[in-house]
């Protein structure tokens, strides 16, 4: 994320077409800085401009001396340039006037803001080359969001890293040892047992029910997986949504779908 000053003719298009080597990309300013009307922004105006992925347009001949010109002018220096080559699968063969390069900033590395039509699947392909990977993708960010949790420091956290280490490691194998290293585990990553598939971790403890009235629905309540009717009714019927769309009238039916919904009648 950095600032930017809004200058005399500026436009959100021509920022982002600026910044990111695409002007389509301008909603994501215009969400970041919540504008009401993205046309409009007054000189002098702040504005975040968050990370995205630089994109940039290849317009030249290829040749070793334009690669590294193009390296020091993302990243100041040269050598490096392997960090996009792989990205965009040019390491080992030419690239074609006219291919858009997508240029990962290291200012802000792992991080990547999501735009309109992005899937982890298309992002996974694009970055690693194996759309599988997008599995990994959204353990990676699962395991962001548990950060401000408990789970840092128990057992269940050790196991989910070791195993993100080990699903990464066959698409980036020195990185994945880097890793497998700094964890403390005996070498290598690479003679590790496959993560094996455990259907006990994929129950949810807790289900998230949709609540209905007259086939409407008008809450969401979150129970114990597997919980029984009476129990689901009762916590159902006292929710405030579902009582001021009875209007004091009884129920004259209910339906439950465990695990799924409740619908009351009445």
């Amino acid at each position: 994320m950095k600032d930017y000053e809004v200058q005399p003719g500026d436009t959100l298009s021509a920022i982002a077409a600026r910044e990111y080597g695409d002007s389509s990309l301008h909603p994501v300013i215009s969400r970041q800085n919540h504008l009401a009307n993205p046309n409009l922004i007054d000189v002098g105006q702040e504005l975040s401009i968050p990370y995205v992925t630089y994109r940039h347009l290849f317009t030249t001949t290829d040749s070793t001396a334009i690669r590294n010109q193009l390296t020091e002018h993302y990243y100041g220096t040269s050598g490096i340039q392997l960090i996009w080559e792989i990205v965009n699968g040019v390491a080992q063969r030419e690239i074609q006037r006219g291919a858009w390069l997508q240029i990962p900033d290291l200012a802000d590395v792992g991080h990547h803001t999501v735009v309109a039509d992005e899937t982890a699947i298309g992002l996974a392909a694009s970055w690693y080359g194996d759309e599988h990977l997008a599995a990994v993708i959204e353990l990676a960010n699962e395991l962001m969001r548990l950060r401000e949790t408990d789970l840092p420091g128990r057992p269940e956290w050790r196991f989910a890293i070791e195993t993100l280490v080990s699903l990464l490691a066959p698409s980036a194998p020195h990185r994945g040892e880097e890793m497998w290293e700094q964890l403390g585990m005996p070498y290598s990553v690479h003679t590790q047992p496959w993560p094996t598939w455990e259907d006990s971790l994929t129950i949810d403890e807790v289900v998230e029910l949709v609540v209905q009235v007259n086939g409407k629905p008008r809450d969401h309540l979150s129970v114990p997986n597997g919980s029984d009717q009476e129990t689901v009714e009762r916590l159902a019927l006292a929710l405030p949504k579902v009582t001021a769309n009875l209007g004091g009238r009884e129920p004259k039916k209910i339906i439950y779908v465990a695990n799924r919904l409740i619908n009351i009648v009445g």
